[in-house]
């Protein structure tokens, strides 16, 4: 028998964190995966972050521009696009439904 149970994993959680972060302004993979980390308290991977910025860029989520950088090659921006922001709507609708089943079961269970 478990004795402690996994950390909850979202399938594509990272998606509407990296839309959020993108909805704020242009941002190059590394920071926001930094960002990540640290206004939503998630950790991530790097390449999990890339993965799904390859994704969304697929869908027309977001677009992609090298500029250049101050401190060495040029960086990839990511910047996020109507479809995008229209996709991010829909994922904070379907996460504000999942919440309520969530705290229907955390209140249940709160009279063990």
């Amino acid at each position: 028998m478990r004795k402690h149970c996994p950390r909850i994993v979202i399938e594509n959680y990272y998606e509407p964190c990296i839309l959020y972060l993108l909805s704020r302004g242009p941002s190059y993979g590394y920071k926001i995966q930094q960002h990540i980390e640290t206004q939503l308290s998630c950790g991530v991977n790097i390449s999990n972050v890339y993965r799904c910025l390859s994704r969304l860029h697929k869908e027309h989520c977001v677009t992609k521009a090298h500029e250049p950088s101050e401190e060495g090659p040029d960086r990839v921006v990511y910047r996020i696009t109507r479809e995008g922001k229209t996709l991010l709507k829909d994922w904070i609708q379907d996460l504000n439904k999942q919440k309520q089943i969530v705290n229907k079961l955390i209140n249940s269970c709160s009279e063990l």
